[in-house]
């Protein structure tokens, strides 16, 4: 088989990152979250997406298991032609 006929499906829930700098603890504080913790959103703090956007220095980085897995896939595909 040649890569050119390769095809690859990659199925989940995809992930989104986000971080920010909350110096001040305020969104800590206000969600009962943890400094240095990953958290899911739960229906307590739901809320949280309106005011992480309005951060100026957030990073947001899509992710997932399965996006992760198609992204190396993609690169070692790629050094091989």
């Amino acid at each position: 088989m040649q890569i050119s006929e390769l095809a690859i499906l990659v199925i989940e829930n995809p992930l989104l990152d986000i971080t920010v700098d909350d110096n001040e603890s305020v969104l800590h504080a206000k969600h009962g979250l943890e400094h240095g913790q990953a958290s899911l959103v739960t229906e307590a703090n739901y809320g949280i997406h309106d005011e992480v956007f309005l951060f100026e220095n957030k990073q947001i980085t899509p992710g997932g298991a399965a996006l992760n897995s198609a992204r190396a896939a993609n690169y070692v595909l790629s050094k091989n032609g």
